[in-house]
């Protein structure tokens, strides 16, 4: 089974739906990805964001 990752606009889509509250369900619904993907791509940006320093750069 290959893994296939996210691009940069998929990354930027589930950000904007994060913030904007979206259940993790209906994330998968609009992505149209497996719910652990989202999980394991929201651990992997909380890594990135801790390694930075947790500063939020909006």
């Amino acid at each position: 089974m290959s893994r296939k990752y996210f691009t940069i606009n998929e990354r930027n889509k589930l950000e904007v739906l994060l913030k904007e509250n979206y259940k993790i369900t209906r994330i998968t619904e609009i992505l149209k990805k497996d719910r652990a993907t989202i999980y394991r791509e929201i651990k992997r940006f909380i890594r990135c964001f801790k390694k930075k320093g947790g500063k939020n750069e909006d």
